[in-house]
């Protein structure tokens, strides 16, 4: 599955959580008062914010440098359906480490974001861009986790 599609099924994910989370807390809030059950993060920005992309783009220039290289060096006799059916491997082996590397990263938020929910007696955590409003954003104190303060 690609980062486009796991992202895409996170954010479906998330809104029927939220559309869940809305319906089914909607008359436990009205009858006892609001309460901090639930809470947004912006995932999207804990994962351009989280200290292992830099070392993630510098992994992906080189991987894309090499299968240039490799490219370059194993289709010099080649016809052209050769050099794209080669083409198409070293781009799928590309793409293959830039969704291994992005699903540690999604693992390592994941954590995060778990450990400030729990501390905070949140049970339901929800992505920021699935909902309409949430008057509790937990986006901050993750990423204070990062920096572990």
């Amino acid at each position: 599955m690609n980062i486009c599609k796991k992202s895409a099924m996170k954010s479906a994910i998330l809104a029927v959580a939220l559309v869940v989370g809305v319906f089914g807390f909607t008359n436990a809030n009205i009858a006892h008062g609001a309460s901090n059950d639930t809470a947004v993060v912006d995932y999207r920005s804990l994962v351009e914010k989280h200290p292992d992309m830099a070392k993630f783009q510098e992994t992906m220039t080189a991987a894309m440098n090499k299968a240039q290289e490799e490219f370059k060096a194993n289709t010099k006799d080649s016809n052209d359906a050769q050099k794209q059916e080669y083409a198409n491997q070293l781009q799928q082996n590309v793409q293959n480490q830039k969704k291994d590397y992005l699903e540690k990263v999604y693992a390592k938020i994941d954590v995060l974001i778990k450990a400030v929910a729990e501390a905070k007696g949140i049970k339901v955590v929800i992505d920021k861009g699935a909902t309409y409003y949430c008057n509790l954003d937990i986006t901050d104190e993750v990423l204070k986790k990062y920096s572990g303060k």
